[in-house]
């Protein structure tokens, strides 16, 4: 339509596109959507939760270097929180709760 600056399936239809309009309208369309919904979800919080299962033989190890990790993570921009907790019955199970200002900090 002309609002819109679309080719619409009817218009196709009625034998006033090409295929290759229509097909050309609907991908405009869904690249303008997508970019939407990213820019979208980009710029809003994200919280990432991690399940582990360490291999209890390399428990201490693996701890060391969380905890190293977990700090750094701490102090990158963007990070609201970063928390270490670990199942008591079963302390080989370990989960991550993160969060961060946006994808883009995720992604830092």
């Amino acid at each position: 339509d002309e609002t819109n600056k679309i080719t619409t399936a009817p218009a196709y239809m009625s034998g006033t596109a090409t295929p290759a309009e229509v097909f050309e309208s609907v991908r405009g369309m869904v690249d303008s959507v997508a970019q939407k919904i990213q820019s979208a979800t980009s710029s809003h919080p994200v919280a990432l939760h991690v399940q582990i299962e360490v291999n209890p033989e390399k428990l201490d190890e693996f701890l060391v270097a969380l905890k190293a990790d977990c700090l750094g993570s701490r102090q990158e921009p963007g990070c609201l929180r970063f928390d270490i907790t670990r199942n008591p019955s079963a302390p080989h199970k370990i989960q991550l709760y993160e969060a961060y200002k946006s994808q883009a900090d995720v992604e830092y």
